[in-house]
């Protein structure tokens, strides 16, 4: 073998595990052990490939059809901070066509790149060829039989279910089932598996939901028009891991949401609670009247497709834009009632544990979508990433007001008990840029000069530093993980010709209401009426029962579990 070659060799083999010994900033979340598992995976997948075929020319040469995706595994991991994964398969496969092709548009580079990745390797592919270098060392039959046997018996020694935070069951869970062992999970994170199998585990995840959505095929909510002086534009933004009392909006001392504080024809909701502190069970009674799935894993005697359904059915031109994730344990749920819409579009190629993108990557989508159809009436649900942990990952550095705070590459939930100021101040610079991505939105609604509504809630709170508690991660225990923010804005236009409407909502804004209010009250606002029992409204049929959260495993009155004990929500 000739030195050329040797280096070339080397060289090649060097680039293909590359993009598994990328520490990613999510790892130091999880463990240092994960991103370990995931280089030695590597390594035992490539020396298994070249072992089969004997000739490395050969074995490059079959390997081809993973380069194709090389170097969009390496660009995720560098820009995003996350792997190529069932979230980032979930992102292209559930985003619209049209919006795909304008995804492709802006990363050029991307293409570019891995074109010109391909042809390097192809090169070095052929000037391997004419050195028709083989293995032939007893190595070789030693690999062939060790690292599977090794892999295997890895795989099974820490076969476990993933970590859930709540009590499963798979019979009455409609989006649960079996779900993968930790070897998958370890696998779909390693080039060049990551691709296939987070595939094939996004589809199976989009076969299950699609096999729900089909119960509600025959459904017609026979919507009809009360008049039409209602919003027609039509806008709920779901924020993430938000609580109330870190808005100066609602009386925070710190100055964090100074531009929603200067706005007019805003209603601040300042009572409101999540129905339990579960992203994936807190969020479907906020899109559903009746939703299908319930946050105690019973099934619902009566369900119903999405309020976005019934928007659609009324002549609403429908959207959904999200920076959250497509599919998966916490996110089918969810995505299950975005199918509802006739576009949909995701954003951030990573989980909740990456980097991924910032929310304002929403801000030009969200502009687009509604010049793209001035002369109709639109719904459109908008769902942020906000201040979920880790906070640091939230946004940008030009948005770091409050300091010291963690810069998100080596912070982990310990830290919280640890240097507390850093963990508010970093959570506070959440709710920071959450005010700016809000007042960019409402600044696009207003600019329509039309009949535009927002409304605005979060899925539930986060414990952080509660003075007299002994909660000292983000464990969502206290009555601050389910008291959440939320207030209706109105563009001018909407105020000249909704006036009741904001009295009446003005009237009960500092009454005690659940997120159980915002399917009904969005119709309401819109001045539709559809069929079946309507359920509790800001504008009319008012609940007046307890307010019921669901809470370590059984239901509780909220505001009775707050007066015994606030640090911890319990029967």
């Amino acid at each position: 073998m000739q030195k050329r070659d040797l280096i070339f060799l080397i060289g090649v083999i060097f680039t293909l595990i590359l993009p598994n010994f990328i520490a990613l900033p999510e790892e130091s979340t999880i463990s240092f052990s994960a991103f370990l598992q995931t280089a030695v995976y590597s390594f035992s997948f490539w020396a298994i490939w070249f072992a089969l075929f004997k000739n490395v020319a050969t074995a490059l040469f079959f390997a081809i059809p993973f380069v194709f995706w090389w170097f969009a595994s390496l660009y995720v991991r560098l820009a995003y901070g996350t792997p190529i994964s069932p979230v980032f398969v979930g992102m292209v496969l559930d985003t619209s066509v049209t919006e795909l092709v304008s995804f492709a548009a802006a990363f050029t580079g991307l293409v570019a790149g891995s074109i010109t990745s391909l042809g390097l390797y192809l090169w070095i592919a052929v000037q391997l060829q004419r050195a028709k270098i083989e293995w032939i060392h007893p190595s070789r039959t030693w690999i062939l039989i060790a690292f599977p046997t090794v892999c295997i018996a890895a795989g099974l020694a820490q076969m476990q279910t993933v970590v859930q935070d709540i009590t499963l069951d798979k019979d009455a869970d409609p989006f649960l089932e079996a779900h993968q062992s930790y070897l998958i999970d370890i696998w779909s994170r390693v080039y060049p598996i990551d691709l296939p199998l987070s595939l094939f585990i996004n589809l199976k995840d989009n076969a299950r939901v699609d096999k729900l959505r089909g119960t509600f095929e025959n459904f017609n909510f026979m919507p009809r028009a009360l008049d039409q002086s209602g919003a027609e534009l039509v806008i709920l933004v779901i924020g993430e891991s938000s609580r109330r009392d870190r808005w100066s909006l609602f009386g925070y001392s710190r100055p964090t949401t100074p531009r929603l504080d200067a706005l007019q024809n805003l209603v601040k909701l300042s009572d409101v609670i999540s129905l339990t502190v579960a992203t994936r069970s807190a969020i479907p009674p906020v899109l559903a009247r009746y939703p299908v799935y319930a946050p105690d894993n019973q099934t619902p005697q009566m369900t119903e497709p999405s309020v976005v359904k019934a928007f659609q059915a009324s002549g609403y031109k429908t959207a959904w834009l999200s920076n959250q994730s497509a599919s998966g344990f916490y996110d089918s749920p969810i995505s299950f009632y975005a199918k509802d819409s006739n576009r949909v579009i995701y954003t951030n190629p990573g989980s909740y544990l990456a980097k991924g993108a910032y929310d304002e990557a929403l801000l030009p989508l969200f502009q687009k979508i509604i010049n793209d159809s001035p002369n109709y009436k639109q719904m459109i649900v908008v769902h942020t990433m906000g201040s979920h942990f880790n906070y640091a990952f939230r946004y940008p550095d030009n948005y770091k007001r409050f300091e010291p705070a963690f810069d998100g590459i080596k912070y982990f939930p310990k830290k919280l008990i640890t240097d507390k100021v850093a963990a508010n101040n970093t959570y506070d610079n959440t709710i920071f840029y959450t005010d700016y991505i809000l007042s960019e939105l409402i600044e696009s609604l207003s600019k329509t000069k039309r009949r535009a509504v927002l409304l605005y809630i979060s899925d539930h709170g986060e414990d952080i530093d509660e003075p007299g508690c002994e909660n000292g991660s983000n464990e969502r225990l206290s009555s601050r993980s389910f008291e959440v923010p939320a207030f209706v804005w109105f563009s001018d236009q909407a105020a000249l010709a909704m006036q009741a409407d904001i009295n009446a909502l003005t009237s009960v804004a500092g009454q005690p209401h659940t997120a159980r209010i915002v399917p009904q009250t969005l119709l309401d606002l819109a001045h539709i009426e559809v069929a079946g029992v309507a359920t509790a409204s800001l504008l009319r049929n008012r609940s007046t029962l307890p307010r019921k959260v669901y809470a370590n495993g059984r239901w509780v009155d909220f505001d009775m579990a707050k007066l015994k004990n606030a640090c911890v929500i319990r029967p």
